[in-house]
């Protein structure tokens, strides 16, 4: 009380932080109920408020760390005592948004965020680096690829995780190349997750954020090995820090070592002639083996490619082994080549390299090695295997290194394998019975089938009816439209996968949902336009019944509509009959009923008959007749059928003509002598009744005519509307 203080307890909040800086607010408040005063602190870059249980004696001890936000920064003011009982309020700008947190007191001394709480604990799951070349030895100028994965192990969210890690020594950051759970990050400090902090050789901090309960998170960066190259035998050392706001920090750590350059890479692969990856037998292999050498000012001698030709295949003829460099010529190779021998029997490649020293930062070789599969591979061969092995000194380090098939991921070291079509796994799957509604669109799926690049689909039905269309039968996806039954219907699909003249079949059934009975659909044909006394036939072939049941479509025609004619056939879909003779157009209905025993559908149909002007005609043979010729008079029907005749002769002395009276009008058909009058005779020469006349000269001199009326039976020929057809002819009969 006099401005005087005791010496108390030096309190250290360092640790409290990980690795943030700058306490920027206190607050004097008791938290824990027990009427001592406590501290709360907050961290001004960082997202931590830690709360110190005072003892009243001026001693503090730890409380809880409490975190009510894990995405925002910069807490710029704290007050307590205003809630009850003594919560704490916090202001925090984070740069970007003015936020207010409550956070609840527990009644011992630490504070939660509403729903929040509990502790983390973040152990290592992966703390790798890998070289680019692979054979786990850091080169200069090689680049070196970090993964750090982190996984919450606890049953509450680790809040506010965040790794800082130190760029190793002998190495530089390789720029952009952070990324965190496979996003790319930024280097700058512009609000992303990662910042470079301290350039290329300082460090790279992370904001993880949080890992909820049993999670994961995986930060990458890149770094490049300097040049010149550290001594062989170095360790490059990476150790970086993972810290939270509510877990204890974990240090995570990885070591690769400077191996003195033999080959940095040598690899083989290989490529047959369809490019399937399958080797067939008579086809040609292509192996491809690259050899890089790194490590520029490295000298080599005695290096010599070995490679013995493949069981069950031969050198290609021609030219079978290439070499060429990169940069070229730095150095040269002579090949030698064996066709038997080897260790599998079938020759031997060897390639030779002259002595060099490694130019550059990938000196590089490339052989490429051609072998044809026996055109008699026996079906006991599963894989034509190969494997190179290149040997020399690099420098005074002697070497001897079998190719890898850059293929296989994760391997090393391991040979190039094509398998044969004996040794490919191809499994059909037509994929799961299951069942569609008629009418719809049903979709088959092979996609779960297996094999080798390029295998091909072949879909086809093989059991069930009514039969459908598949579209797509060389899918893996075809489909098809379901078709309308009378009840549920299965049908079966089978699923043929081919490759190289393997195949493996599967199938699938398709139950057809039957919704109820579908009418039939009644057509009657489209309408027609025809003559007179023609036969007609009616067309109702286009009706159909979609789910064909529960019966056989029948059929029942009837008239509805026109002058009546007969109908023949009225039970089946195309029935006949013959068009009457008018003398005006004439429509004619017709009435077409379907049924499938349940339902039934109706359709019409009109037939318009309409006149069509005959050919008949009357002619007399000559146009002068005198006493002992004979009068002939021809006269046609035109083929109309059955008419009624009438003929008139104008006479000269009266000036008019007379008709064959009504008494006399008969009905005849063509080609049927009928007598007319009887002083005349009437033949018929096919459809010509001829009349006959001879002149005897007591005929009155002067002009004739005659006149033919063609009628309906049974008309008038005086009544326009009864006459079919009129012709005319005349002659005259002089002395």
């Amino acid at each position: 009380g006099g401005g005087a203080f005791a010496p108390g307890v030096d309190l250290s909040l360092f640790d409290k932080f990980g690795f943030g800086i700058a306490p920027s607010w206190l607050v004097l408040e008791d938290f824990n109920g027990d009427g001592s005063p406590d501290i709360a602190v907050s961290q001004g870059v960082g997202l931590a408020v830690c709360i110190l249980l005072g003892d009243g004696a001026g001693n503090f001890m730890d409380g809880l760390d409490a975190v009510c936000f894990d995405s925002v920064t910069d807490v710029i003011y704290m007050a307590g005592g205003l809630f009850s009982p003594n919560d704490l309020a916090v202001i925090n700008t984070g740069g970007l948004a003015d936020i207010v947190t409550i956070l609840r007191n527990d009644t011992s001394g630490g504070l939660c965020a509403p729903g929040g709480g509990g502790t983390g604990q973040l152990q290592l799951s992966t703390k790798a680096v890998s070289d680019t070349s692979g054979d786990g030895l850091a080169q200069g100028g090689e680049v070196l690829t970090y993964f750090v994965t982190v996984r919450n192990s606890s049953a509450g969210p680790a809040l506010g995780v965040s790794l800082v890690d130190p760029i190793p020594a002998n190495t530089t950051y390789q720029s952009g190349s952070m990324k965190l759970n496979g996003a790319a990050l930024t280097d700058a400090a512009d609000g992303d997750a990662g910042t470079l902090v301290g350039g290329v050789n300082g460090s790279v901090q992370v904001m993880v954020g949080t890992v909820g309960a049993g999670a994961s998170a995986t930060v990458e960066f890149r770094v490049t090995v300097n040049l010149p190259a550290p001594a062989s035998g170095t360790i490059i050392t990476n150790s970086g820090t993972l810290d939270g706001l509510n877990t204890p920090p974990v240090v995570v750590s990885s070591q690769i070592t400077v191996g003195t350059s033999t080959v940095e890479n040598f690899t083989k692969s290989a490529v047959d002639a369809n490019s399937n990856g399958i080797a067939q037998a008579g086809e040609q292999i292509v192996y491809t083996l690259t050899i890089r050498f790194d490590t520029p000012g490295t000298s080599y001698t005695g290096v010599v490619l070995t490679d013995a030709v493949p069981a069950n295949t031969t050198l290609a003829a021609g030219t079978p082994v290439t070499v060429s460099f990169s940069p070229p010529g730095f150095t040269t190779a002579s090949i030698a080549t064996s066709g038997s021998g080897g260790a599998n029997g079938r020759g031997t490649v060897m390639v030779s390299f002259a002595d060099f020293v490694a130019v550059g930062s990938q000196s590089t070789a490339t052989v490429m090695i051609r072998v044809v599969v026996d055109a008699g591979l026996p079906a006991s061969v599963t894989a034509v295997v190969n494997q190179g092995v290149l040997s020399g000194n690099a420098g005074a380090v002697a070497f001897s290194e079998p190719s890898d098939d850059p293929s296989t991921t994760g391997l090393t070291n391991d040979p190039t394998i094509l398998p044969t079509p004996t040794g490919v796994a191809l499994n059909a799957n037509a994929g799961l019975d299951f069942t569609v509604a008629e009418g719809a669109t049903a979709m088959l799926n092979g996609t779960g089938s297996t094999g080798p690049a390029g295998f091909t689909y072949s879909w086809a039905q093989t059991a069930g009816s009514p039969t459908v269309a598949l579209s797509g039968s060389t899918t893996s996806t075809p489909s098809f439209v379901a078709p309308l039954v009378n009840a549920d219907a299965v049908l079966t699909f089978t699923l043929t996968v081919a490759f190289g003249g393997l195949t493996d079949s599967d199938t699938v059934m398709v139950t057809i949902d039957n919704l109820g009975n579908a009418a039939p659909v009644a057509d009657a044909g489209p309408n027609q336009i025809v003559g007179n006394n023609q036969v007609v036939t009616l067309d109702g072939s286009g009706s159909f019944d979609p789910d064909s049941g529960p019966s056989p479509l029948s059929f029942s025609w009837v008239q509805t509509g026109g002058p009546a004619v007969s109908l023949a056939g009225a039970a089946g879909d195309s029935p006949t009959f013959v068009s009457p003779i008018v003398v005006a157009v004439t429509f004619l209905e017709f009435t077409l009923t379907v049924s499938d025993g349940l339902a039934t559908d109706n359709d019409v149909v009109v037939i318009q008959v309409s006149p069509v002007a005959p050919a008949c005609l009357i002619e007399v043979d000559q146009s002068v007749y005198r006493a002992g010729d004979v009068l002939v008079v021809r006269a046609s029907t035109g083929g109309l059928g059955v008419v009624d005749i009438y003929i008139g002769i104008i006479l000269p002395e009266f000036g008019y003509f007379t008709l064959s009276g009504a008494a006399n009008a008969v009905s005849i058909v063509p080609n049927q002598i009928v007598p007319i009058e009887t002083d005349w005779t009437l033949f018929t020469v096919i459809d010509f009744p001829v009349f006959t006349h001879f002149v005897t000269g007591s005929e009155p001199f002067g002009n004739y005519a005659a006149l033919m009326i063609f009628t309906v039976p049974g008309g008038n020929p005086l009544e326009p509307t009864h006459r079919v057809c009129t012709t005319f002819d005349e002659w005259q009969i002089l002395p």
